[in-house]
């Protein structure tokens, strides 16, 4: 018997972007962050979330 152990649930959404950042600024342009989210399985807040991240990186390197 296994008494004592926790089994917690696996998240639901993936743990990292599944496709490179080049991607992922190319499908923005064409597409919305709700249709995005649906094609990977995430929310919109979170397409939302990498590709603010990624301008941020792109900005800070393009000011050096």
């Amino acid at each position: 018997m296994m008494a004592g152990l926790v089994f917690r649930k696996q998240p639901g959404r993936p743990a990292k972007k599944p496709i490179s950042d080049d991607e992922l600024l190319e499908l923005y342009r064409n597409h919305t962050a709700t249709e995005i989210a649906a094609m990977y399985g995430v929310k919109p807040s979170t397409v939302r979330s990498w590709v603010s991240k990624i301008r941020k990186v792109v900005e800070a390197d393009a000011g050096q």
